[in-house]
């Protein structure tokens, strides 16, 4: 990875419990950078236990953030590692479908349905082959 900026970062459809809600979101970096718009960085759809998302952190900049909660997942124990939702968790059906054009040429997609965070329907979420995009190459797969 070169020295930088992350560019075309795309945080989807992910479930957060901050144990410490009343600490900054995003710690204290005062480099971490707000310029999403030209970077193509974007958090979507992601429901995140934290008092600053996503209205305080839109307020503060961070303008691509959408469709985002303040909200408690609902994990069966998640300092304990249990990352799987309660069966009472209102994120168990809120999946959000994605199509994403990959570094290779193919296309990624995701249906609806299941549930939002790392598990779908009690299995853990399996998305595409990390692909590493190599300049005057196609990409290929790690």
């Amino acid at each position: 990875m070169k020295k930088g900026w992350t560019r075309n970062f795309l945080h989807w459809n992910n479930a957060i419990y901050y144990t410490s809600p009343n600490k900054p979101f995003f710690g204290n970096n005062p480099g971490f950078t707000r310029d999403w718009d030209s970077l193509n960085i974007e958090f979507s759809h992601d429901v995140v236990r934290h008092n600053e998302f996503p209205q305080e952190l839109i307020a503060q900049g961070y303008q691509r953030i959408c469709h985002g909660s303040d909200a408690d997942p609902g994990y069966l124990d998640g300092a304990a590692g249990k990352m799987k939702l309660e069966k009472g968790s209102p994120l168990n059906s809120e999946g959000r479908s994605l199509e994403i054009d990959l570094p290779d040429g193919s296309r990624w997609h995701r249906p609806a349905g299941g549930g939002i965070g790392a598990y779908r329907n009690d299995s853990l979420f399996q998305g595409p082959s990390f692909v590493e995009f190599i300049e005057g190459s196609r990409g290929h797969s790690l």
